[in-house]
């Protein structure tokens, strides 16, 4: 094999997740590399699989240089990658939030709707379809490939936690883990103080509920009136 410097995972890359790729170092060490591994700004941008595969197999790998704009760079590897089918939904769209963070350019189109429906109500004009702020997040979803109600959960995380969505792509966690946790996190602390119902009393020496209630009626003002 040809000799060549080790190369580094793109950053745009690397917000998707390793995954097991021993049935593509096999076929690579069987027919060898079908796809060129893409480079940009001198890092691999998509192949970065095929790359370890030909390292581990003894092969040379074959590059390609990816000329574009960094926003060409971001949706040419978010096409190769969102479809994994070993990806959660959650993960998914935390992948795309990640890219969306990343690159400004990329998320550009979602706040410019945004604005133009800022715009409009600002005009008194009636609010396009497209220009709402509940389509703003489907359009993100849908491009993510995932349901609206997955995408709106992992932005709940992200504004409470943003590092959360980076485990949450990695598949460390997930969305309902995260807010499940937010909930708990904002539960008030048990009163240890607090009398509790069950006692270790014997039950003979248990106060009956009908004696109970008759205390609570005393104190209320209704004891029982006398006979006439």
């Amino acid at each position: 094999m040809t000799k060549h410097k080790t190369l580094e995972r793109h950053p745009l890359s690397a917000i998707w997740p390793d995954f097991d790729h021993a049935d593509l170092s096999a076929d690579v060490a069987k027919r060898g590399q079908d796809e060129a591994i893409l480079l940009y700004q001198g890092k691999i941008l998509d192949g970065w699989h095929r790359y370890l595969s030909a390292i581990k197999e003894g092969k040379s790998p074959k590059f390609k240089e990816f000329k574009g704009t960094m926003l060409e760079a971001a949706e040419r590897v978010h096409a190769a990658n969102n479809l994994r089918r070993h990806m959660t939904a959650d993960q998914r769209y935390a992948c795309f939030s990640q890219l969306c963070k990343e690159v400004p350019e990329f998320e550009a189109k979602y706040e410019a709707l945004k604005s133009e429906g800022k715009g409009q109500q600002e005009a008194g004009q009636p609010l396009a379809t497209d220009s709402q702020r509940v389509n703003v997040i489907e359009a993100k979803a849908a491009d993510a490939g995932v349901s609206p109600a997955t995408a709106k959960k992992v932005e709940r995380v992200g504004k409470s936690d943003p590092k959360a969505v980076e485990r949450i792509a990695k598949g460390e966690t997930s969305a309902n883990k995260e807010l499940k946790k937010k909930r708990k996190a904002k539960q008030p602390p048990a009163d240890k103080t607090a009398p509790s119902i069950k006692d270790d009393a014997p039950k003979g020496d248990r106060p009956k509920i009908a004696d109970l209630l008759g205390i609570v009626h005393r104190g209320l003002g209704f004891a029982e009136e006398a006979d006439q």
